[in-house]
């Protein structure tokens, strides 16, 4: 009788386990159909949102592809044509020739410091190579720095290449930013004694090799005893 019983329990266990299997693959059948939608419609979103970030990455670089950043010129200016005329000044003690009219924008950065701190300036032109020309002389002066206006996400990948960029000069290769990547040209005098580090061992087996190998020729030649 116990063993039955015994019997009929497993078997009515064994069908329960079954079911229960049966009813959550069911579920999780129904609910695959159900998310399916809405994960493809999420991968679509997505995807139209990494557009569009793309497109406002390109519209930020356009509106900025004739701007330059001004840092360190002293905050007396009374007026924006005073500023004009300041930036003016100073763009052509530089050795370029700047004039008003190829000037599309002047204006200081924030808010202005009690402690009496120049903003930094946005000064954007009306083409592209007199920009090139600013950035190309923009070490004649130790008054001011200038430098390309970059979009925030931009400046914060410059910012967090930085340390890989200083690692880099110290291992004596030539290593700059450009826009938003870390370009580094291993130094010629590095890569040749890399090179002469790798070759001396080659050589120091080919010679050991070529002394075996005379020394087993000899070998051979005596006279056996």
């Amino acid at each position: 009788m116990d063993a039955n019983f015994e019997k009929l329990f497993d078997k009515i266990r064994i069908e329960m386990q079954l079911q229960t299997k049966e009813i959550t693959e069911n579920l999780m059948t129904k609910m695959d159909e159900k998310l399916q939608p809405l994960v493809e419609e999420n991968c679509k979103l997505k995807q139209k949102v990494e557009l569009l970030e793309k497109k406002v990455e390109l519209l930020e670089r356009e509106k900025k592809k004739n701007s330059l950043m001004i840092f360190g010129l002293e905050e007396t200016e009374r007026s924006s044509f005073a500023l004009v005329e300041a930036v003016v000044q100073e763009i052509n003690n530089l050795g370029v020739k700047l004039e008003i009219q190829d000037i599309n924008k002047v204006q200081r950065v924030g808010q202005k410091q009690e402690n009496g701190r120049a903003r930094p300036i946005t000064l954007t032109l009306t083409n592209s190579w007199k920009r090139i020309e600013i950035l190309k002389y923009k070490k004649n002066s130790n008054k001011i720095y200038i430098t390309e206006d970059f979009p925030k996400p931009i400046l914060e990948i410059r910012r967090s290449l930085q340390h890989k960029l200083v690692a880099e000069r110290n291992k004596g290769n030539y290593a700059y930013i450009s826009y938003d990547k870390l370009i580094v040209k291993e130094n010629k005098q590095n890569k040749k004694e890399k090179d002469r580090q790798l070759v001396a061992p080659k050589k120091e087996l080919q010679s050991r090799r070529s002394t075996q190998s005379r020394c087993t020729k000899l070998v051979g030649k005596m006279p056996s005893t």
